[in-house]
C-alpha cells in the first residue's frame, strides 16, 4: 500500500482475497443451499464491482471501463474528476442492489418490496452520474486531488463491509436448512423452511384442519422443487404461506383470527397425521 495512494495491482489481490475470504465463510456459514447460493452470487459478482468503485474514486482512473461520457471531450483534470464521482456513485449502487437480492429471501412480500426499492436505488446512482458528467462542458473548471493510500483502503475496507455484514444478516435471519422444521412450543407453533419463517402464536390460530388431498395452487415466489415446495403459494382462497414435501398428500391448514394461513407437512402421512394431533392438543380447537 504505497502513501502515493492505491494501485492496480494492490487493489486486484486485495479484491481476490476479501472476495475468496467471503465466498468461502458463506459456504459455511449458511446451511440452506439457495442462501449459500444466493451469497456467492453477491460477494464474487458484487465485491469486485465495489472495488472498482472504491478505486476510481480513490485514483480517478479506470474510465475507460464506463461508456456513456464523451470521453474525448475532456481534460485530464476533468477525466480524472468524473472517473472519481462515476466510481464513488458505483460503489454506493453496487452496495445497494446487493443488499435489495440479500433481502429477497426474507419473507414476501416484504423482503420483494425492499429488493425492487434498492435496486431502483441503485441503478439511479449507478447510472444518474453518467449522465451528469456526460462531457467536459458540464463538468467545467475542475481539479482532482489523488486520495491517499489510507483514505483509499478505510473507504475500501468500509464499502466492503457494507455489503457483506448487512447482507450476512439479512440472509442468516432466514436462513435454514433444505429440511421442513416444525415446532410446537408452551404458546406457538413455528414452522421453518426455504423461504419461510413463521411463527404463530396458539391464541391467535382460529381453525386447524388435516387435508388429505391438499390442493396447493401455484407458487407466488419461494422454493418448488422435486422434493418440496415452500414460501407464498396461491389457491382458489388466495394467498398462503406454503411448507410441504411432495412425498406427502397431506397438509395441515392453520388459519388466524385475522385469515392468514399456513399451509405445512411432514415427509409421510402418518408423521403429519401426528403432528396434526398434537398441534389439536395445544390449541384445545
Amino acid at each position: 500500500m504505497s502513501d502515493n495512494g492505491m494501485t492496480g495491482k494492490s487493489t486486484a489481490a486485495f479484491t481476490l482475497i476479501v472476495t475468496v475470504l467471503a465466498v468461502v465463510s458463506a459456504v459455511f456459514l449458511f446451511e440452506g443451499t439457495f442462501t449459500r447460493i444466493m451469497s456467492i452470487v453477491i460477494y464474487a459478482g458484487f465485491i469486485p464491482c465495489v472495488m472498482l468503485g472504491v478505486y476510481m474514486w480513490a485514483t480517478g482512473n479506470g474510465y475507460r471501463w464506463v461508456n456513456g461520457p464523451d470521453w474525448k471531450s475532456m481534460d485530464e483534470s476533468q477525466t480524472l474528476f468524473a472517473a472519481s464521482k462515476l466510481g464513488m456513485c458505483l460503489a454506493i449502487g453496487i452496495i445497494a442492489i446487493g443488499l435489495g437480492i440479500a433481502a429477497v429471501t426474507y419473507e414476501f412480500p416484504t423482503g420483494m418490496f425492499v429488493m425492487i426499492a434498492a435496486t431502483v436505488l441503485g441503478l439511479v446512482l449507478v447510472i444518474y452520474p453518467v449522465y451528469k458528467y456526460s462531457n467536459g462542458r458540464k463538468i467545467g473548471n475542475v481539479r482532482f486531488e489523488r486520495k491517499s493510500a489510507r483514505l483509499g483502503w478505510t473507504a475500501a475496507v468500509i464499502g466492503v463491509a457494507a455489503l457483506v455484514l448487512p447482507s450476512a444478516v439479512i440472509m442468516g435471519g432466514m436462513d435454514g436448512d433444505d429440511d421442513i422444521h416444525v415446532d410446537l412450543g408452551d404458546e406457538s407453533l413455528s414452522v421453518s423452511a426455504p423461504f419461510v419463517k413463521e411463527t404463530i402464536m396458539y391464541s391467535d390460530i382460529a381453525s386447524v384442519t388435516l387435508d388429505e388431498d391438499f390442493y396447493r395452487g401455484s407458487r407466488v415466489s419461494g422454493h418448488s422443487g422435486s422434493d418440496m415446495q415452500s414460501g407464498n403459494y396461491r389457491d382458489s382462497h388466495g394467498d398462503y404461506m406454503l411448507a410441504a414435501y411432495r412425498s406427502c398428500d397431506s397438509c395441515i391448514v392453520v388459519t388466524t383470527a385475522g385469515g392468514d394461513r399456513c399451509a405445512f407437512n411432514q415427509a409421510t402421512e402418518t408423521a403429519t397425521l401426528d403432528l396434526y394431533t398434537a398441534l389439536k392438543e395445544k390449541t384445545g380447537l
